[in-house]
Protein backbone atom coordinates (compact mmCIF):
# COMPACT_ATOMS: atom_id res chain seq x y z
CA UNK A 1 0.00 0.00 0.00
CA UNK A 2 2.35 2.41 0.64
CA UNK A 3 5.23 1.61 -2.52
CA UNK A 4 5.01 3.09 -5.81
CA UNK A 5 2.30 4.32 -7.60
CA UNK A 6 0.18 5.60 -4.88
CA UNK A 7 -2.92 7.51 -5.37
CA UNK A 8 -2.70 10.91 -5.27
CA UNK A 9 -5.26 13.59 -4.89
CA UNK A 10 -6.59 15.43 -8.51
CA UNK A 11 -4.94 18.53 -9.68
CA UNK A 12 -7.55 20.19 -12.34
CA UNK A 13 -4.79 22.45 -13.15
CA UNK A 14 -2.84 19.43 -14.65
CA UNK A 15 -3.54 16.88 -17.36
CA UNK A 16 -5.40 13.41 -16.85
CA UNK A 17 -4.94 10.51 -18.91
CA UNK A 18 -7.13 7.70 -19.05
CA UNK A 19 -5.76 4.45 -20.09
CA UNK A 20 -8.70 1.89 -21.19
CA UNK A 21 -8.46 -2.02 -21.98
CA UNK A 22 -11.49 -4.25 -22.83
CA UNK A 23 -11.80 -7.70 -22.32
CA UNK A 24 -14.46 -10.61 -23.49
CA UNK A 25 -16.06 -9.98 -20.36
CA UNK A 26 -15.52 -6.52 -18.41
CA UNK A 27 -13.16 -3.07 -18.97
CA UNK A 28 -10.80 -1.69 -16.90
CA UNK A 29 -9.40 2.19 -16.73
CA UNK A 30 -7.07 4.21 -14.58
CA UNK A 31 -7.41 7.94 -14.27
CA UNK A 32 -4.10 8.77 -14.19
CA UNK A 33 -2.46 12.65 -14.13
CA UNK A 34 1.00 14.46 -14.73
CA UNK A 35 2.70 14.86 -12.03
CA UNK A 36 6.52 16.10 -11.90
CA UNK A 37 9.57 15.75 -14.28
CA UNK A 38 11.38 13.37 -12.43
CA UNK A 39 14.67 15.82 -11.22
CA UNK A 40 17.73 12.79 -11.59
CA UNK A 41 16.24 11.83 -15.49
CA UNK A 42 17.80 14.12 -18.04
CA UNK A 43 16.96 12.15 -21.09
CA UNK A 44 13.48 12.50 -21.02
CA UNK A 45 11.14 16.32 -20.34
CA UNK A 46 7.79 13.90 -19.99
CA UNK A 47 6.46 14.29 -16.57
CA UNK A 48 5.56 11.19 -14.58
CA UNK A 49 1.77 9.98 -14.78
CA UNK A 50 0.07 9.12 -11.00
CA UNK A 51 -2.76 6.87 -10.67
CA UNK A 52 -6.05 8.72 -9.67
CA UNK A 53 -8.05 5.79 -9.40
CA UNK A 54 -8.99 2.44 -11.19
CA UNK A 55 -12.13 1.85 -12.46
CA UNK A 56 -13.26 -2.02 -13.32
CA UNK A 57 -17.21 -2.60 -14.88
CA UNK A 58 -18.29 -6.26 -15.91
CA UNK A 59 -20.19 -6.51 -19.40
CA UNK A 60 -23.94 -7.73 -19.47
CA UNK A 61 -24.63 -10.67 -22.16
CA UNK A 62 -25.51 -8.28 -24.79
CA UNK A 63 -22.24 -6.22 -24.84
CA UNK A 64 -20.51 -9.35 -24.43
CA UNK A 65 -21.78 -10.45 -27.62
CA UNK A 66 -20.07 -6.99 -29.09
CA UNK A 67 -16.78 -7.25 -31.80
CA UNK A 68 -13.66 -6.49 -30.35
CA UNK A 69 -13.32 -2.87 -31.56
CA UNK A 70 -16.89 -2.32 -29.92
CA UNK A 71 -15.91 -3.44 -26.95
CA UNK A 72 -12.64 -1.07 -26.90
CA UNK A 73 -14.97 1.95 -27.70
CA UNK A 74 -17.48 1.15 -25.20
CA UNK A 75 -14.51 0.39 -22.43
CA UNK A 76 -13.53 4.22 -23.27
CA UNK A 77 -17.64 5.46 -22.88
CA UNK A 78 -17.69 4.02 -19.58
CA UNK A 79 -14.74 5.30 -18.09
CA UNK A 80 -15.83 9.00 -19.62
CA UNK A 81 -19.28 8.46 -17.78
CA UNK A 82 -17.76 7.19 -14.82
CA UNK A 83 -15.67 10.22 -14.29
CA UNK A 84 -17.44 12.63 -16.33
CA UNK A 85 -17.60 14.91 -13.04
CA UNK A 86 -14.06 14.80 -12.77
CA UNK A 87 -13.37 15.57 -16.55
CA UNK A 88 -15.95 18.00 -16.97
CA UNK A 89 -14.55 20.28 -14.44
CA UNK A 90 -10.78 20.28 -16.06
CA UNK A 91 -9.74 23.75 -18.29
CA UNK A 92 -7.54 21.21 -19.76
CA UNK A 93 -8.26 18.36 -22.40
CA UNK A 94 -7.65 14.89 -21.60
CA UNK A 95 -6.12 12.10 -23.31
CA UNK A 96 -7.56 8.62 -23.90
CA UNK A 97 -5.01 5.36 -24.34
CA UNK A 98 -6.25 2.33 -25.60
CA UNK A 99 -4.59 -0.76 -26.93
CA UNK A 100 -6.64 -1.24 -29.68
CA UNK A 101 -5.92 -0.71 -33.43
CA UNK A 102 -8.81 -1.19 -35.28
CA UNK A 103 -9.98 2.21 -33.00
CA UNK A 104 -7.17 4.22 -34.97
CA UNK A 105 -9.71 3.69 -38.11
CA UNK A 106 -12.41 5.08 -36.31
CA UNK A 107 -10.45 8.20 -35.25
CA UNK A 108 -9.18 9.07 -38.62
CA UNK A 109 -12.47 8.48 -40.05
CA UNK A 110 -14.36 10.81 -37.54
CA UNK A 111 -10.75 13.29 -38.57
CA UNK A 112 -11.98 13.41 -42.23
CA UNK A 113 -15.61 14.44 -41.47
Amino acid sequence: MCRRPVLTQLDYARDFVIHTDASAYGVGAILLQEGEIPPNVKTTTKPLLHPIAYYSASFIQAERNYDIYKRELLAIVKALNHWQHHLAGSKNPFTVVTDHANLAYWKESRDLN
